[in-house]
């Protein structure tokens, strides 16, 4: 029977295979890949998105603002309003921004859709920024503002600019994770267009700014408005466990931007007191000699070509997901190469994710996810000290760009590599 059926199948498998050969485009095209979206494809999903036109919107628009005018006595009422204008006031603004920046890319996670802008410049600004587009808690599409960060070496999102006309980081709890995008939609921007930028003649950051109107009648402080506005959207985790609050809060003593430039700061002594930490959170740190669950490359705009391995642990019985970031670079300041290594976020992966492209949910990591670099006025508690193996904490990380003798930046590799999670991640490499 089996010889039969050889005899009998042979002659057409070689007849299909001998059609491949001679025919391969016609063969492959029975098989087609699937199609990527263009532009128009986007465009059309894009505006398919809007729940609202413009002009509806700007119609509710002047109904609250009626509504507010005959309800001035009702203090919870106006509060309520003044969200409903705020939520408005970004809607418009997609409206209207999506004209000068439509979207060339979307990204879809957590079937929530993104919407990403080209990368350009806009005037007045050393900045590259991109625009990013969702929905938002009342389903209209929003537009987030993004910019490249030099610090933290990638984008990130600002909820707002500030009354000074800076980047707001969020409620200021744990800046380098509040605002951090999606590791997904990184990787979308990453095949952006990095060598055409176009530079606009506006200052994009105006149109992000939250400014006083006839709606905010009283005296109030309207970056702490605009971080009210964030944190409705993305908030900090919080614990009923007395023993991870315990622990978590110790971790949250050496908090980024913060830690380093305090007087009563002491480098042995916050090592220490963070890894026996660590000890008291059960499953909390991964085991690193298992195979990471996900691995990626980034581009650090100062370090370079960056590998990030996630790996999973668990804390208060949710998983959780470490992704460890490793990076050679020689230094010129003593010529040397480092492995660089850092916790680069700890992050829940089935929580759901905020119009402004992070995760609605954060957890506050304190000392663990500090930066690899960061601004010399920053750490000066920090910089150029000695260990007691005759190692620096930190030294100069050191530019073309830079000033002689004045830095911008400093590194962080020789007070991260003694956490032990860092460290042990180390070994392995």
């Amino acid at each position: 029977m089996k010889k039969f059926f050889f005899i009998f199948f042979f002659p057409f498998l070689f007849l299909i295979l001998t059609h491949c050969r001679t025919h391969p485009k016609k063969f492959l095209e029975t098989f087609p890949e699937e199609r990527q979206p263009d532009e128009a494809d986007i465009m059309s999903s894009f505006k398919a998105a809007f729940k609202s036109t413009e002009e509806s919107l700007l119609s509710q628009k002047l109904e609250k603002e009626k509504e507010y005018n005959e309800k001035k006595s009702d203090i919870t009422k106006i509060y309520e309003i003044r969200d409903t204008l705020l939520s408005l006031d970004w809607a418009i603004k997609a409206h209207k921004l999506s004209k000068k920046h439509p979207p060339v890319k979307k990204i879809v996670l957590n079937e929530k859709e993104f919407y990403i802008s080209a990368i350009f410049l806009s005037s007045g600004n050393d900045y590259n920024f991109i625009l990013l587009y969702t929905k938002d808690l009342n389903g209209e599409l929003v537009c987030r503002l993004l910019y490249h960060s030099q610090s933290d070496g990638s984008w990130r999102v600002t909820p707002f600019i500030t009354f000074f006309g800076s980047f707001s980081k969020g409620a200021d709890i744990h800046y380098t994770q509040e605002t951090k995008l999606h590791h997904k939609i990184l990787l979308a921007i990453e095949d952006l267009d990095v060598e055409n930028i176009p530079s606009v003649d506006e200052d994009i950051k105006l149109e992000f700014k939250v400014e006083y109107n006839n709606f905010f009648p009283e005296f109030m402080n309207l970056d702490q408005y605009g971080i009210n506005y964030f944190q409705k959207r993305v908030h900090t985790s919080d614990f009923e466990n007395l023993e991870i609050n315990t622990q978590l809060s110790i971790l949250q003593e050496c908090t980024p931007g913060k830690c380093f430039n305090m007087r009563d700061f002491r480098p042995e002594k916050t090592i220490i007191k963070t890894n026996d930490a660590l000890k008291n959170l059960q499953d909390f740190v991964p085991d690193f000699t298992k195979t990471p669950k996900e691995t990626y490359f980034l581009t650090h705009s100062l370090l370079g070509k960056t590998l990030f391995e996630v790996y999973e642990a668990k804390l208060d019985g949710r998983t959780i997901e470490w992704h460890m970031a490793s990076v050679r670079h020689k230094l010129k300041a003593n010529n040397e190469e480092y492995l660089h290594v850092w916790i680069d976020r700890i992050s829940y992966p089935e929580a759901p994710l905020s119009s402004f492209g992070t995760y609605k949910e954060y957890l506050n990591s304190g000392i663990l996810t500090n930066k690899p670099l960061e601004y010399g006025n920053q750490m000066p508690m920090l910089i150029m000290i000695k260990r007691k193996d005759g190692h620096y904490y930190s030294i100069p990380f050191i530019r073309e760009t830079d000033t002689p003798g004045r830095p911008t930046y400093y590194t962080l590799h020789g007070f991260l590599e003694l956490i032990e999670p860092i460290s042990n991640y180390k070994k392995k490499k």
